[in-house]
């Protein structure tokens, strides 16, 4: 068949061979992607019996969707051959693996983990497996634990199962015929071997079989015979692992043991509660706790839906998820009308918060942790948009990157109902998100693997915020229906240049925003249809006006920009809040920032920045409890960031009070020493209190942390003026000044740095600052940094010009 064209698909090579199937690596000549081809053997085409169990295995199989379990693409028949299309897969099967004997335990812990949410999932969806083994668990190059197989499925109506007599007829073959049961004996459960009917329970026996098979490098039950094997799954309880291991975690041979009940009310009833227990296994192993007790009310959070595995020996191979060296294998539908009384699913939470978690590069090049954490941005933007929903902000979430907190720990922190977490792996221009939604006590809501083109990365995002608005079953507003659509495809290149000036400007240092001016103004050249990235520039270009480059030179490049990111795309939410900032800081235009401020909150109800933004717009217009109220809500969108506890300490100076704002700066530094940002501002409360050795400590420690930022250095100049050494607070400027050689330092910093304690150099430098268009100055009526001047006319003449509503 090689070179033959098979429906839509080229046969490119044969990878095996099964008990009724062969396999080939073919090509999709519609969709240019490699997939595995199975075959009935010719040998069988006599055999309608079997004919009908290969296509029962695809149905079985196709309403699987999970990065653990294989992904069937197509089911058909061409000339009278019928075939599966799969998922082609470069890595190894676990048997193979276990040929060198048992697994590290962390190896061992990682893939049974993967495999207990694989299994978790198809139960989930009222399928069971039947013949869990090492030979249908396939390790990827990339970590992905399969499960592979879905033969023989038994696709149940209403309340039937597998029959009595249907499930002894096998086992009976299995005893005298080899090579032909359904499921290898020596991983079956007690109730398979009996002919019983089954349930999901007996897939955690075989998963214990196979838990025990990596942990000792033997089954539990072995003998020379199919009957010997079958007795002893029957009759005999298997050897403690630790009896041949005594290296093992004593909790890992609890988990295994209590999987191998033979009574199956005995063993774990569910697959999550398997996984539960081996993800906390492995977090006290990491903390170094693996022989203390396992605790009830703590579970280690599941860091990635995939991980990357160590590399063993031996010769890797390319194989289609489908073919084992044995059987084929089956998944059955099971009813929950069935004869084991089973309970009733819990009530769904109700979910009005959540948080993104940062997703986890499965990509073996580091280098692309940004393409990970851009990802994890861009579904944060997106989910933003809902009103309905409150959406954890990404400098709060980013903090827990890498964290060995349990989920219910972080959610307790975050204040939220539901936590995503999930993993990016990326190969060439093919990317696969895997993402899982569970609720506050780590109860999995739902759980999706997304594989698209990178061009169709657009689509892919706004997919995976969809299913998960769909889940939490918010109420969508028709207009933030449409802001979670599609933008059409991108051009890769383009995309990921945007990416990395994103991660850039999020570092939000005069240096980093920079680089991310750089990047934007590539990936527009690349793409000069991405309204994305020309709001990206828009953005870079605003920070960095009046912090490293002159208003007049940088703000009209933004307004163009921004300008041709909203005719590029009407629907950028986040364009009206940078025109907004524009308006505002640039040309001093206090209505129109209103107006775009208000469409800004309307389009993106849960942008910290957006709130920030408009927060510090109320109180420039001496609006101190609209602004203060705004400050709230910043504070629930990211709860442990401390760039909103600075901002509430700037929005409490600004409202003249004073001793909150020195309250709340000295409660964020006690959470994150290294603050500056808008804490530079809270100085400035030190020196209306009187208070200047304080001020002059927090501005020098704001220096010494932010060298390039000129305000702390301005805030230590006035500090030492107003406390009489002027010596030193010239000393302060002179060494701002001779900056000047060298860089752009705005003039309202200047200013800043002579009040207080020279009115003259005061006023020269508010002029100039008026006429460089210094952003800063919109606050003029409510930072008290003036209050020497206020009444001058000259001053009042700025304000005047400046337009600051009363």
């Amino acid at each position: 068949m090689i070179g033959e064209i098979v429906s839509h698909y080229r046969v490119l090579r044969v990878l095996g061979e099964g008990g009724m199937g062969v396999v080939y690596e073919a090509e999709d000549v519609r969709l240019g992607r490699h997939v595995a081809l199975k075959f009935i053997v010719h040998k069988a085409l006599d055999r309608p019996d079997r004919v009908v169990r290969f296509e029962r295995e695809a149905r079985a199989a196709s309403v699987l969707n999970h990065p653990n379990i294989c992904t069937i693409h197509d089911v058909g028949e061409s000339e009278g051959r019928h075939f599966i299309a799969m998922e082609l897969l470069e890595g190894k099967n676990l048997d193979t693996m276990l040929t060198h004997g048992p697994l590290p335990i962390r190896q061992l812990l990682e893939i049974a983990g993967q495999i207990a949410e694989g299994l978790a999932a198809a139960h989930a969806r009222n399928v069971i497996h039947r013949d869990i083994k090492p030979g249908n668990v396939f390790v990827t190059s990339a970590g992905f634990a399969k499960i592979m197989d879905f033969g023989l499925a038994k696709i149940l109506q209403a309340a039937e199962s597998l029959t009595d007599a249907e499930s002894a007829a096998t086992v009976t073959s299995g005893l005298t015929t080899p090579g032909i049961t359904v499921g290898t004996v020596a991983f079956m459960s007690p109730e398979q071997a009996r002919g019983e009917e089954l349930d999901a329970r007996s897939d955690l026996f075989s998963f214990g079989a196979v838990l025990y098979n990596m942990a000792v490098g033997a089954p539990p039950f072995r003998g020379p015979t199919a009957a010997v094997i079958f007795s002893g799954i029957l009759e005999r309880n298997p050897v403690p692992p630790l009896d041949i291991e005594p290296t093992l975690p004593s909790k890992l041979q609890d988990i295994i043991l209590k999987a191998l009940e033979k009574d199956r009310e005995q063993r774990y009833q569910s697959a999550r509660d398997m996984a539960i227990d081996l993800r906390r296994l492995m977090r006290e192993l990491d903390s170094g706790a693996v022989a203390g007790a396992i605790s009830t009310t703590s579970q280690p959070r599941i860091t990635a839906a995939v991980a990357p595995l160590p590399q063993t020996r031996g010769k890797s191979w390319i194989v289609a998820a489908g073919i084992a060296a044995a059987v084929l294998v089956g998944f059955v539908l099971w009813k929950s009308t069935g004869a084991r009384a089973r309970s009733a699913p819990a009530a769904r939470p109700d979910v009005k918060s959540l948080a993104v978690l940062p997703l986890e590069n499965l990509t073996p090049d580091p280098a692309q942790e940004y393409f990970a954490d851009g990802m994890t941005d861009e579904l944060i933007a997106r989910l933003s948009k809902i009103s309905a929903l409150r959406v954890i902000s990404r400098t709060s979430v980013m903090r827990y990157k890498g964290s060995k907190k349990s989920l219910p720990e972080i959610a307790k922190d975050l204040q939220v109902d539901a936590v995503v977490e999930g993993s990016v792996l990326r190969a060439g221009d093919r990317v696969r998100i895997n993402a899982r939604l569970s609720d506050a006590t780590e109860h999995q809501m739902w759980a999706e693997s997304y594989d698209r083109d990178l061009r169709d990365i657009l689509s892919l995002q706004s997919d995976v915020a969809s299913a998960i608005v769909r889940e939490v079953r918010v109420k969508v507003a028709p207009e933030e229906s449409s802001q979670l659509a599609s933008r059409g495809p991108v051009d890769p290149e383009a995309y990921q240049l945007y990416l990395q000036g994103r991660i850039a400007f999020s570092r939000f240092t005069p240096e980093s925003l920079a680089r991310a001016a750089e990047y934007f103004n590539r990936a527009i050249a690349k793409d000069p249809q991405s309204a994305m990235a020309y709001a990206g520039l828009a953005d870079s270009d605003i920070q960095l006006a009046g912090r490293a480059r002159p208003p007049r030179e940088v703000m009209p490049k933004a307004r163009a920009a921004i300008d041709r990111a909203l005719a590029l795309d009407p629907n950028l939410a986040e364009g009206y809040a940078s025109l907004a900032q524009v308006k505002l800081f640039y040309e001093f235009d206090f209505p129109g920032a209103g107006a775009e401020y208000r469409r800004a909150v309307e389009r993106n109800p849960s942008s910290t920045l957006v709130h920030q933004a408009n927060g510090l717009f109320l109180a420039a217009q001496g609006k101190a409890a609209e602004a203060i109220r705004e400050a709230d809500r910043v504070g629930d969108l990211d709860p442990v960031s401390s760039s909103s506890g600075c901002l509430r300490a700037r929005l409490l100076y600004y409202a003249r009070r004073y001793d909150d704002a020195i309250a709340q700066f000295e409660r964020t530094r006690a959470s994150d020493p290294t603050v500056t940002g808008f804490c530079t501002f809270a100085i400035s409360a030190y020196e209306a209190k009187g208070r200047f050795g304080e001020a002059i400590a927090a501005a020098q420690r704001a220096s010494d942390a932010s060298p390039n930022e000129m305000l702390p250095r301005a805030a230590l100049a006035r500090a030492y003026g107003m406390m009489g050494d002027r010596a030193a607070a010239q000393k302060t400027v002179d060494a701002m000044t001779k900056l000047l050689e060298r860089r752009f330092i705005s003039e309202h910093d200047f200013a800043m740095a002579y009040s207080g304690w020279d009115q003259e150099e005061t006023l020269r430098w508010l002029e100039k600052a008026y006429e460089g268009r210094a952003g800063l100055l919109v606050y003029a009526n409510v930072d008290a940094v003036w209050d020497g001047v206020r009444s001058e006319p000259r001053f009042q003449e700025i304000v005047r010009r400046i337009g600051i509503p009363r």
